[in-house]
């Protein structure tokens, strides 16, 4: 099972992400600063009106966009760290029983199935708590 511990850990690693925020972090701590100059040129010396707002607007979207990349990258990170949680504690499920299974095991069924969907198109779909999805089409 460690092999398989270390694939679980490879496939959920984060690490690319923590470095993409952390430089998102940063642009989004260096716009905010522009932007707090920028207001506080205006605001004390005479500028072209047009010019300084050219200026905003390309800087608060250019924080805007930062910011929103970063949700995504938090967004992926979470997923990430959910699926690794579910697959964890489906392996744990898997591991606490003991030889091959020959009939029906309710206990097992519940801890490692999270739905079960069956379509009119003849298909049977088994989502798994470890997010892998199974379907099986019928006549």
């Amino acid at each position: 099972m460690d092999g398989l511990k270390d694939v679980i850990a490879k496939l959920t690693d984060t690490t690319e992400f923590d470095r993409e925020g952390a430089k998102l972090q940063n642009e989004l701590e260096v716009t905010a600063e522009l932007l707090r100059k920028c207001v506080e040129e205006n605001a004390n010396t005479a500028l072209n009106q047009e010019e300084y707002q050219k200026k905003y607007t390309t800087l608060a979207e250019r924080f805007e966009t930062a910011k929103t990349a970063l949700r995504e990258i938090d967004d992926k990170k979470l997923e990430y760290t959910v699926k690794r949680e579910k697959v964890t504690a489906f392996m744990r499920e898997l591991e606490s029983r003991y030889g091959l299974i020959a009939e029906f095991d309710e206990e097992l069924w519940n801890g490692t199935v999270e739905s079960v969907t069956v379509s009119l198109e003849h298909k049977i779909t088994f989502q798994f708590k470890d997010g892998y999805n199974f379907i099986k089409m019928f006549l």
